[in-house]
């Protein structure tokens, strides 16, 4: 290691990466908080949970988008949890080292992790429902629905199979 190298973020830089985590933690327990208030209507005081109703159809609808929303708050509660725990990180000026290598990962690629969560995140909570639906109602088999998730995460599996050789090559011509 030279000697210019960094070990560790400035206390400054710390403050800055504080900063923009608490910004992006603001905004993920509003939405968490706006979520949970759809699942459990406290923000409403009529008789829409009560009411008995006989449309089934509707109550279907109105089953799914709940359960949604509780996939969707879920996802959230989880960033927040990874939010809080860079926080614990800055606190520990340990914040922005690589657990793998521990060297110091450079500033404009420190965030890239909680865009890529946010991102492929919602796309997957759209994408998952959306094949399964569409792949059964083509078929008339739900089981082709699941089969098709199925094929999703074993493309995961192998994606990220390929992302922890291509850190491994990455590692060996460092060295």
């Amino acid at each position: 290691m030279s000697e210019n190298e960094k070990t560790r973020y400035s206390d400054e830089e710390l403050q800055e990466f504080k900063q923009i985590i608490l910004e992006k933690l603001a905004k993920a327990k509003a939405d968490y908080d706006l979520l949970r208030s759809t699942i459990t209507h406290t923000s409403s005081n009529d008789i829409e949970d009560t009411s008995p109703t006989f449309k089934v159809l509707e109550e279907g609808a109105a089953t799914l988008s709940k359960e949604e929303s509780g996939r969707l708050a879920q996802r959230q509660l989880k960033f927040i949890q990874h939010l809080e725990a860079a926080l614990v990180r800055v606190e520990n000026k340990t914040y922005g080292i690589c657990r793998e290598t521990g060297k110091l990962i450079p500033k404009e690629r420190s965030n890239e992790f909680f865009g890529f969560f946010d991102i492929f995140g919602k796309f997957a909570s759209v994408l998952g429902p959306f094949l399964y639906s569409l792949i059964g109602g083509w078929t008339g088999r739900s089981s082709y629905g699941v089969l098709c998730l199925a094929a999703l995460f074993l493309a995961g599996l192998v994606i990220l199979g390929r992302g922890r050789e291509h850190l491994d090559a990455l590692e060996n011509t460092e060295a």
